[in-house]
């Protein structure tokens, strides 16, 4: 009877835990949005501000690069592929596109800052097409 209560009890908590981890990267994912989109609404309405609030945002995001990670599945195979460094070199290159984009917005190189912002969203696509399998 034990061994059966301590069995729930730890299904329970893996459950949970796998719980935690999905909607911790949902709501990663969801700033990460909700920033592009306020970074892309500073373009629209030509407003610093709005593009630094957004860069602001999507670089406090860039902190949690591990809930990028989708753990694989039985039988999937890796090779020399690191789902986690992938990950974390993605989140740096990003985060280095985002100071560049906000320092040309200041300048005032619009369209270069366009540009980056086009490279962030590709490698975020590029991104979920590899780790998500989109």
């Amino acid at each position: 009877m034990k061994k059966v209560l301590l069995s729930l009890v730890l299904l329970v908590g893996v459950v949970s835990a796998d719980k935690d981890i999905k909607s911790e990267r949902v709501e990663t994912m969801r700033s990460f949005e909700t920033a592009l989109s306020t970074i892309q609404k500073g373009f629209l309405y030509n407003s610093e501000s709005l593009v630094k609030d957004g860069v602001k945002d999507f670089q406090k995001n860039l902190r949690h690069s591990d809930s990028f990670v989708i753990e694989l599945g039985k039988g999937e195979s890796t090779g020399a592929f690191n789902p986690r460094t992938y990950a974390n070199t993605e989140a740096r290159a990003i985060s280095s596109l985002v100071d560049d984009l906000e320092e040309n917005y200041k300048t005032g190189t619009k369209h270069k800052s366009l540009h980056i912002y086009n490279q962030i969203v590709d490698r975020c696509l590029a991104c979920h097409r590899i780790i998500r399998k989109w």
